[in-house]
């Protein structure tokens, strides 16, 4: 039984109305997913509320379940891994994250460059992928390179992948919503005076940082 935002005014989904069919809960929902022949459900992490919304306006025929405490995601494998110092374990782990980082890892996800493809090859498993969100000539050429041998190899190669981040409305007032709910949290390291943002600058590039350094105007 799991609640559900798409099919009101019934405030649940039962299994019981797919019997005897396949059950497919998506993270991401395409136009392919008719050719299952399946009950498809879209699953996230995202409020009922939000999801009501989500259905309204992209006119959603599927059921959405909230899976809010994440329960769904755990029973179903999904698991944090955090690349930090010693110091800093305690710290991850209390954001969410179940396990500093160890050898034999399907995805390496670099948002601060601190880490190149070539430093994590030695965590990832064949055909493991690295992401980062940051572009540059090196970076893009190592991404090309590597995807190449990567199907030279029938997919058994580790390769390097850019995605370049862009702000979305929707998606940050569904992180406003997690951060209000207590589920996701900003974590402050430092604040500057905009007059003194050199000093800030230079406190992020030593890498030592536990959360945002925020320059303040007023």
């Amino acid at each position: 039984m799991t609640e559900t935002a798409a099919q009101l005014p019934s405030p649940v989904l039962r299994m019981s109305t797919a019997q005897g069919r396949w059950v497919v809960a998506a993270t991401v929902l395409g136009s392919g997913m008719a050719a299952l022949d399946a009950t498809v459900v879209g699953i996230s992490s995202q409020s009922l509320d939000s999801h009501r919304g989500f259905a309204e306006k992209h006119g959603l025929n599927v059921p959405l379940l909230a899976d809010e405490d994440g329960a769904v995601a755990k029973a179903f494998g999904a698991h944090v891994t955090a690349v930090t110092s010693g110091g800093n374990a305690d710290l991850t782990l209390s954001l969410g994250a179940d396990t500093r980082v160890v050898n034999g890892q399907n995805l390496v996800f670099d948002a601060v460059g601190r880490f190149r493809f070539a430093r994590c090859l030695q965590v990832l498993v064949p055909g493991g992928r690295y992401v980062s969100t940051i572009p540059g000539l090196k970076s893009g050429l190592q991404a090309l390179t590597s995807q190449a041998l990567r199907l030279v190899n029938f997919g058994h190669r580790p390769s390097a992948h850019l995605v370049l981040a862009r702000a979305n409305g929707d998606d940050l007032a569904q992180i406003a919503d997690l951060m209000k709910k207590g589920r996701v949290r900003s974590l402050i390291d430092s604040r500057f005076p905009l007059a003194e943002a050199h000093a800030a600058l230079q406190g992020s590039r030593t890498w030592r940082s536990r959360g945002k350094i925020v320059l303040e105007v007023t």
